[in-house]
């Protein structure tokens, strides 16, 4: 089988059914489309409701004169990353967990739709190439040991993408949830008993975890282990990609040294597009897209197959 984990912020899978239909053609395994806590149908119904997110988007930028890129489709979100910037960790932690659960129970032969000896492959999107990093990184029971992850639009740590967007997170969010995770988290953690045991060196999906939020903590941890299974890890940036450039991609996954061999391609497409969306569905430019569509995942599908 192969995951596919998508991006932060989304309710809906309507973009990646394209993705997962032509893996599923590429390779013949099949694509389980695996959501995000508090994303796609595990988000409230509330937060897709125009009306009320226009509105919540409008107290913001009433509250913080100075706020960037708050729009109807992040007021959900970054309200409540604000308010409580350790959700990023719940909800990734929670994933992970989940990931971990639904995988073993197909191991152990407990699943109806999957075979024991089936393998787990992944395909990660933006923020869920952070999600699949970590499960690769700490590799709970050896689950994934032989697990294949390709990433497009992602792979960089935390500190080192640019999430303010009208589709991911406003300006005001992105300070709070930067100064949490990355300024003042050892300050945060002493107070906080709970969290503290999630993210402590005795956890390995806590260490795992806060190897991936700053590009200067746990570098040997992780560069280590991204040289262990470089030959299983491959990666897709684009040239114009604004929240993942592509030199923060290879910054993380071929090291400080640039000698981890991790393959990191950088596309670029001869129409307008943008890192949300790179394969826009827009008059007049469908046989570039299409060109660009099949060009991206005939890499995806020739690494997985």
């Amino acid at each position: 089988m192969i995951l596919l984990f998508h991006g932060f912020n989304e309710k809906h899978w309507h973009k990646y059914l394209p993705w997962a239909a032509r893996m599923l053609e590429d390779t013949g395994k099949t694509i389980v489309l695996f959501p995000i806590a508090f994303h796609m149908n595990r988000a409230p119904a509330a937060w897709s409701d125009p009306r009320l997110m226009h509105q919540v988007s409008k107290r913001r930028r009433e509250e913080f004169p100075d706020l960037l890129n708050s729009s109807l489709l992040n007021a959900a979100i970054s309200s409540r990353l604000q308010r409580n910037p350790q959700r990023f960790i719940w909800s990734g932690l929670q994933t992970y967990h989940d990931v971990k659960d639904f995988v073993e129970s197909c191991t152990r032969g407990e699943h109806p739709l999957f075979n024991k000896a089936c393998s787990i492959d992944i395909m990660a999107y933006s923020i869920g190439g952070f999600l699949s990093q970590v499960l690769l990184l700490s590799n709970p029971d050896g689950l994934f040991s032989e697990t294949r992850l390709f990433m497009f639009c992602g792979g960089p740590v935390f500190n080192r993408i640019s999430p303010v967007s009208k589709f991911i997170l406003d300006s005001e969010a992105n300070v709070h949830l930067y100064s949490f995770l990355v300024e003042h988290l050892e300050s945060h953690l002493k107070h906080d008993v709970k969290l503290s045991a999630c993210l402590s060196d005795g956890s390995e999906s806590g260490v795992a975890f806060r190897s991936m939020l700053s590009y200067k903590s746990r570098v040997a941890y992780r560069e280590e282990r991204f040289e262990k299974m470089s030959r299983r890890i491959s990666a897709i940036a684009l040239a114009k990609d604004e929240v993942i450039p592509p030199y923060e991609v290879e910054n993380t996954l071929n090291g400080r040294n640039r000698n981890i061999p991790i393959r990191v391609r950088t596309l670029d497409f001869p129409y307008p597009y943008k890192h949300e969306d790179p394969f826009p569905a827009q008059p007049g430019i469908s046989t570039e897209v299409n060109e660009g569509f099949r060009d991206v995942f005939d890499i995806i599908g020739c690494f997985l197959k």
